[in-house]
């Protein structure tokens, strides 16, 4: 999920519905997703890589665990983004491997996303059916503004 990090507090406030554990849960998560997409494709030093993997374990062993959310949700939320976690790592191999037809690139251009699907799952858990609705418009009208073609994401 792509977002302006400036609009990002404003966004979770939304997704969360009003629900302070549900907002730092979602903050937690876009720390880690943000540190594991960095240490993939930023040119970092070692000491500079060290820190970010120091930070994003710090988010997911210490912070996670101790947010309620996280606490009451967590087990429900497990298979979700255990599928996250396998969309992200497979497009990636989509886009790049010689043996991707076409329709594999294109659905790895739309599960490298996958994200989104978690804070549709937060949503509906805080704000029920019409809020998670309102939330996947939103969704697709800050995270998905930037264009990018299926085109475009192959050629990277």
């Amino acid at each position: 999920m792509a977002i302006d990090k400036t609009k990002l507090p404003e966004f979770l406030g939304f997704v969360a519905c009003g629900n302070p554990h549900a907002h730092e849960y979602l903050e937690i998560m876009a720390r880690v997703v943000y540190h594991a997409d960095d240490a993939v494709d930023e040119p970092l030093t070692a000491s500079e890589r060290q820190e970010l993997i120091a930070r994003l374990l710090w988010a997911v062993f210490v912070e996670l665990p101790r947010n309620r959310f996280h606490v009451e949700h967590g087990i429900v939320l497990a298979p979700l983004l255990s599928d996250v976690i396998v969309q992200w790592q497979k497009s990636d191999e989509w886009r790049t491997a010689e043996h991707a037809d076409y329709a594999r690139r294109v659905f790895g251009f739309v599960r490298r996303e996958n994200m989104d699907s978690l804070v549709g799952a937060v949503a509906g858990i805080v704000g029920g059916r019409k809020h998670a609705l309102a939330v996947a418009e939103l969704v697709m009208d800050i995270c998905h503004a930037d264009g990018e073609t299926v085109e475009e994401w192959i050629e990277r």
